[in-house]
C-alpha cells in the first residue's frame, strides 16, 4: 500500500507544472503574457480587449505570487458558472413562444393583488420622477449591490470555509439551471416593459426608477428602458443581456441564497443576510424591475439549490469535516488517557506506580510529586486500559 502511495506521489509531482524559481524567469512569463494580449487585441480589432487584459494580469499574478494557484481552480469554476448562465441567459428569449406568453406572469399578478400591479402602486405613492428622493437613492444602491455583495460573500467563503464554499457555487450552478429553464418557458416583461409588450392589458405603466437614478450617474453603466436599445457604444458595459427574463428574479435568488451560508456562521450574520434579502425583494418590486411572483420563485429556486446540494455536502456544509474530525479528536483523546502518568522518577521520589489507584504520596519535602490519575471513569483499582 505504501509503495502504491509513493508511486502516486512520484507521479504527481512529475506532472505537476514547473514554475520558474528565479525572478527573472517570472518577469519573462510576465512579459510573454503581456505580449501576446497585445498581439491578440490587435488580431482581434480590440473586440476582447478586456478578457485578453484580464487572462494577462491573472497570468502575471500567478507567476509574480505562486501560492496563489491553488485558487485558480475554484476561482476559475466560480467565473465559469457565471459567465456560462450569462451567455446563455442572453439567448433564453430566442423562442417561438416568447411573445405569446410574455403577459402571463404581469396579469396573474395583478389579478392576485385586486387588479393592479404592487410596483404600480408603489410608485404612485412614493415615486415622482420630476424629484429624486433619497430613498430613490438607497433602492437603487440596494439594487446595484447585487453585482458585488454575491461574490464578496464567495471570495469570503472560499478563504474561510473551502468545503463550504463548493457548496454554495454548487447550490449557485443548480438554482441557474433551473433559472434558465424557466426563462425558456416562460419568457416574461418586467413592471418596467409591461407597458411596451402588452399595451393591451390594461395595467397602469411602471417606471424604471432605476434608470431615473442611474442616468444622472457619470457612469459607463447604462440602464436601458426599451426591449431592443440597439448596441451600446464601445465605451459602455450594458447590464441588460435579457430584458424579458424577468421570471425568476436572479438579483433576489441569488441574495436569498446567501442566508444559508450566512447561518453557519451564526445568528447575527444570518440575520443580517435575511434582512438584506428582504431589502433586495423591496428595492426590486418598487423599482420596477420584478414582480412579487418573480421574487417568491426566485427564494424557492434558491431553497431548492441548497437543498439539493444536501445530498452531496450533508446538511451542513462541513458536516463531513467536523464529523472527521470530531472522530480523530475522540481517538487522539482514548490513546492519551489509556497512558498512565509517571513522571515522578523525573523529580525524585514520591511517585505512584502505573497502573495504582491509590492515594498521590509525598517525597521528603511533603508535597505531592506526582499523581498516577485513573482516566477510566470507574473510580477503582486496577490498570488503566
Amino acid at each position: 500500500m505504501n509503495a502504491t502511495l509513493d508511486r502516486l506521489a512520484t507521479c504527481q509531482m512529475l506532472l505537476r507544472p514547473r514554475r520558474p524559481q528565479t525572478l527573472s524567469g517570472r518577469l519573462l512569463v510576465v512579459a510573454v503574457s503581456i505580449v501576446v494580449a497585445a498581439a491578440a487585441d490587435a488580431v482581434t480589432g480590440g473586440q476582447w480587449r478586456w478578457i485578453l487584459a484580464g487572462g494577462a494580469a491573472l497570468t502575471s499574478l500567478l507567476a509574480l505570487v505562486p501560492g496563489l494557484a491553488a485558487l485558480v481552480k475554484p476561482i476559475a469554476a466560480y467565473l465559469a458558472v457565471w459567465l456560462v448562465f450569462n451567455l446563455l441567459r442572453a439567448r433564453a428569449d430566442d423562442t417561438e413562444w416568447a411573445d405569446q406568453v410574455l403577459g402571463l406572469v404581469p396579469r396573474l399578478e395583478a389579478a392576485l393583488f385586486a387588479g393592479r400591479l404592487p410596483s404600480a402602486v408603489l410608485q404612485e405613492r412614493f415615486y415622482e420622477s420630476s424629484v429624486l428622493a433619497w430613498y430613490d437613492c438607497l433602492w437603487t444602491a440596494i439594487y446595484l449591490s447585487f453585482f458585488v455583495v454575491p461574490h464578496l460573500v464567495a471570495t469570503l467563503l472560499l478563504w474561510r470555509n473551502q468545503r463550504l464554499y463548493w457548496r454554495f457555487l454548487l447550490a449557485t450552478g443548480v438554482l441557474f439551471a433551473l433559472a434558465l429553464a424557466a426563462f425558456i418557458a416562460i419568457p416574461t416583461s418586467p413592471p418596467w416593459l409591461v407597458g411596451e409588450t402588452n399595451p393591451d392589458a390594461g395595467l397602469a405603466d411602471v417606471q424604471r426608477v432605476t434608470k431615473a437614478v442611474v442616468d444622472r450617474l457619470d457612469s459607463p453603466v447604462r440602464v436601458f428602458n426599451e426591449r431592443d436599445a440597439g448596441a451600446a457604444r464601445a465605451s459602455e458595459v450594458r447590464i441588460e443581456p435579457n430584458p424579458i427574463a424577468a421570471m425568476p428574479s436572479i438579483h433576489f435568488a441569488a441574495t436569498a441564497l446567501l442566508v444559508f451560508p450566512a447561518r453557519r456562521a451564526g445568528r447575527s450574520l444570518a440575520a443580517a443576510a435575511m434582512l438584506y434579502a428582504g431589502l433586495m425583494a423591496a428595492a426590486l418590486v418598487y423599482l420596477g424591475e420584478h414582480y412579487v411572483l418573480d421574487v417568491a420563485v426566485g427564494g424557492a429556486m434558491a431553497a431548492v439549490g441548497w437543498a439539493v446540494t444536501g445530498a452531496c455536502f450533508g446538511e451542513d456544509g462541513e458536516a463531513a469535516d467536523s464529523t472527521a474530525r470530531g472522530q480523530r479528536q475522540e481517538t487522539h483523546g482514548r490513546v492519551r488517557d489509556s497512558q498512565p502518568l509517571d513522571r515522578g522518577s523525573d523529580r525524585g521520589g514520591g511517585a505512584v506506580a502505573p497502573g495504582s489507584s491509590g492515594p498521590p504520596t509525598e517525597s521528603t519535602t511533603g508535597k505531592v510529586s506526582t499523581v498516577a490519575v485513573n482516566r477510566s471513569g470507574r473510580g477503582g483499582g486496577g490498570d488503566a486500559c
